[in-house]
């Protein structure tokens, strides 16, 4: 959405009707997000981002535990973790510090 906006391929209407029909939201529920798709490019998008780096987490966090896998302490694991970057994250709970290393390059 928010990129549509942004390059002018949608109006503020048409992000409107996309949130009311793709997203079954109310029409002031839908400019909300509209308008918070307007006012920060990329916010959006980078929620998927954030999204598939955890799935892809959650897949190697699985392969390492093996059968000892529960996805209640996969959660608990990440959540206690707070606020940080993935990277590091995924050092803490995949004993596995290749994401940071990358990043300092």
């Amino acid at each position: 959405v928010d990129v549509n906006l942004h390059t002018g391929k949608w109006t503020f209407e048409e992000a409107v009707k996309y949130f009311m029909e793709a997203g079954g939201l109310d029409r002031e529920s839908a400019e909300g997000e509209a308008a918070g798709a307007a006012s920060s490019p990329t916010q959006k998008i980078s929620y998927i981002t954030g999204k598939w780096q955890i799935m892809e987490l959650l897949g190697r966090y699985r392969d390492r535990m093996g059968k000892n896998f529960r996805l209640g302490q996969f959660h608990d694991e990440l959540i206690k973790n707070g606020s940080l970057p993935l990277s590091v994250i995924n050092w803490i709970m995949l004993d596995d510090p290749s994401d940071v290393e990358k990043a300092q390059r």
